[in-house]
């Protein structure tokens, strides 16, 4: 049993049981029309939706980071964002939606003086091997070829508005 496993077993068994109902009658409240009540309450947000934009994080069962689409042995075990409330299971909550960006203060231009804009996709080469590369966003060009996150510095995760 990894070390992450037994976390979540502690972190299962400190969750608040359900209390049993008291014998006593409740307190009569002040009535009121539940329509207003309603509009007037706050809409819960769910802890384990990130906002958009945010960095996001990945790890493997064995605490190492891993990419979102990975596989196998390197397949998320659990995942958070920059300056989340904790650290999420993906067989629990799943994945959040996710793109890949540039990071910040990075700047990879084209040739053309014009272009300034950047996209990170992945690509098929001739031999069938699957190569993540920078273009230029308006007309295409190759502008790096970088190694597959998370070995490469210069990607990183965001969140996507779903």
């Amino acid at each position: 049993m990894s070390i992450l496993d037994k976390a979540k077993q502690i972190r299962l068994s400190r969750e608040p049981q359900a209390r049993p109902l008291p014998d006593e009658p409740i307190a009569a409240s002040r009535p009121c029309d539940i329509s207003v009540q309603s509009d007037q309450s706050p809409t819960p947000t769910d802890p384990s939706r990130p906002p958009a934009g945010v960095r996001l994080f990945f790890g493997r069962a064995d605490g190492c980071p891993t990419a979102p689409d990975a596989e196998g042995d390197d397949a998320v075990y659990h995942w958070t964002w920059e300056r989340g409330p904790g650290w999420f299971y993906a067989a629990e909550v799943g994945l959040p939606a996710w793109e890949m960006r540039l990071r910040p203060g990075l700047y990879l231009r084209c040739k053309v003086v014009t272009h300034r804009g950047t996209r990170i996709v992945w690509r098929n080469t001739t031999d069938g091997r699957k190569q993540l590369r920078c273009e230029c966003a308006e007309c295409g060009k190759l502008i790096k070829v970088m190694r597959a996150p998370p070995k490469c510095p210069d990607v990183e995760f965001i969140a996507r508005a779903s």
